[in-house]
């Protein structure tokens, strides 16, 4: 797959993620995919929620957005810019998201690593966020 269909294939997932086409998101990625969050496992209390939790193979996947909906609201996720190699894809997002729990509102920016295999699903997924706001959420913190 080119950098740009690989790009195609991450708007694809993101506009899947906006209708909640959880499928739609599945069917990109590969049987063993791994997916993490960069919040240290160290954080008192973190290791409970199941959003943190990293996971391998599309079948761990269904918990994780779960998770993302037992715990937020979105009121907005915007991506801004896409970088692309011929392998990964990189995004910003701008979101701007309710802490069910709390009622707190945030706003935030995060970028998201997408890397395909060789048959143009998703092999790895990261996401780089504001682990300080993220913590504080959890932690109840204002």
């Amino acid at each position: 797959m080119s950098q740009s269909q690989h790009v195609a294939a991450v708007q694809a997932i993101y506009a899947s993620f906006q209708k909640g086409d959880l499928q739609g998101i599945l069917k990109r990625l590969s049987d063993d995919v791994t997916w993490a969050l960069n919040v240290s496992a160290d954080i008192p209390g973190l290791d409970k929620v199941a959003l943190f939790r990293p996971r391998r193979g599309k079948t761990m996947i269904p918990e994780f957005y779960a998770s993302l909906a037992q715990y937020f609201m979105f009121h907005a996720f915007e991506p801004v810019d896409y970088m692309a190699s011929s392998r990964r894809v990189a995004a910003l997002l701008r979101l701007n998201h309710t802490f069910k729990p709390t009622g707190r509102r945030t706003q935030t920016e995060t970028v998201q690593l997408w890397t395909f295999n060789g048959e143009g699903l998703v092999s790895d997924f990261q996401e780089f966020s504001d682990t300080a706001i993220m913590v504080s959420l959890f932690q109840g913190k204002k």
